[in-house]
């Protein structure tokens, strides 16, 4: 139920907000990104929302191609495999060195398909040259 319906309406007219409770939603939803655990809210005199956070749980300590790929995929959180796997491709790469697909898969031991994946979510920080036989890959 909104407290001011005439402001909520107004907000839903020029597109800052989805609909009512949307916010809340999202709140419950990122809160398990960056901490694993539900938000608190206490209603009172002064209405208090207590989100917890975890800096090792928290996608901030990771790459941004990581936190963009967690918000992409929505609910489905990123696993510490995958993470790892980043972090190997990052450790692994040389400034001004071009990679070919296998040899991501030999670093990672996966098929070529999961590899291209991976490398996908990481286009911000890896630049792609050439067409899809002969594509290698380097840091931007």
């Amino acid at each position: 139920m909104s407290k001011n319906p005439i402001i909520a309406s107004f907000f839903r007219n020029i597109g800052w907000s989805d609909r009512l409770g949307s916010g809340v939603r999202n709140i419950f939803k990122y809160s398990k990104y960056y901490s694993g655990e539900e938000p608190e809210f206490i209603e009172g005199d002064v209405f208090r929302l207590i989100v917890p956070l975890n800096e090792d749980y928290s996608y901030d300590n990771v790459k941004n191609g990581d936190k963009k790929m967690a918000i992409k995929n929505g609910d489905k959180k990123i696993s510490k495999k995958t993470i790892q796997n980043y972090k190997k491709i990052f450790e692994f790469m040389e400034e001004g060195k071009e990679y070919t697909i296998q040899d991501f898969c030999n670093l990672l031991n996966l098929k070529s398909s999961r590899t291209k994946e991976l490398l996908k979510a990481l286009t911000q920080d890896i630049e792609q040259i050439g067409n899809n036989k002969n594509r290698k890959y380097r840091l931007k």
